[in-house]
């Protein structure tokens, strides 16, 4: 009885594998026959445009539209330059600026100082003197987070940016610097207002 239901079991199987791969076959079958047929009339169409005036017109200036679009691939090109060439002299001048900027905020760094040591006895001064050096401390995080935005969005340009972008991290590099610097100017005016 067992031997019985296995064989069946075994038959069914068989039968459903053979019908699936008869199946495959037929759209096979069909599939090369249809492709059969299309390359058939396409060659017909073929023979029949091949003497054609207007075909042999259009593959005369087939290749000439292709120029015409190169010519507005160059043109896009160009305007792509000019682009980024602004955008690289709006940088530089941003860049000058900075440095000129950095340059006015180490003098007044440095003229707090001598103010801070000439005038230690007077603690209103001194705080009034921390709170500049901590906006200070912000307008360089700021300038540096704005520098890094910037710089993140250059470096998607051609490699002629590259060198501009090496200039905005020496910037930044200086900026740092500079807030290391006022870090210590607080921590000293600090330690000289709890002293």
């Amino acid at each position: 009885m067992r031997d019985a239901r296995l064989s069946g079991i075994v038959s069914l199987f068989q039968a459903h594998v053979r019908g699936y791969l008869m199946r495959k076959q037929c759209k096979k079958l069909k599939d090369q026959r249809t492709a059969l047929s299309m390359i058939q009339r396409n060659i017909r169409k073929w023979m029949v445009l091949r003497n054609w005036q207007w075909w042999k017109l259009y593959t005369k200036v087939k290749p000439l539209l292709n120029a015409a679009r190169a010519e507005d691939e160059v043109k896009k090109m160009e305007e792509e330059f000019t682009k980024t060439k602004e955008e690289l002299a709006k940088v530089e001048k941003i860049k000058k600026e900075l440095e000129e900027r950095c340059v006015k905020l180490q003098r007044e760094k440095e003229d707090a100082v001598l103010q801070l040591a000439a005038e230690g006895d007077t603690l209103g001064d001194m705080e009034e003197t921390i709170e500049n050096l901590t906006k200070q401390k912000f307008e360089y995080e700021a300038q540096i987070k704005e520098m890094e935005s910037r710089m993140a969005e250059e470096e998607g340009n051609a490699g002629q940016l590259s060198a501009q972008k090496q200039e905005l991290e020496a910037q930044a590099a200086k900026l740092k610097e500079n807030i290391a610097g006022l870090e210590d100017s607080l921590k000293k005016a600090e330690h000289d207002r709890q002293v």
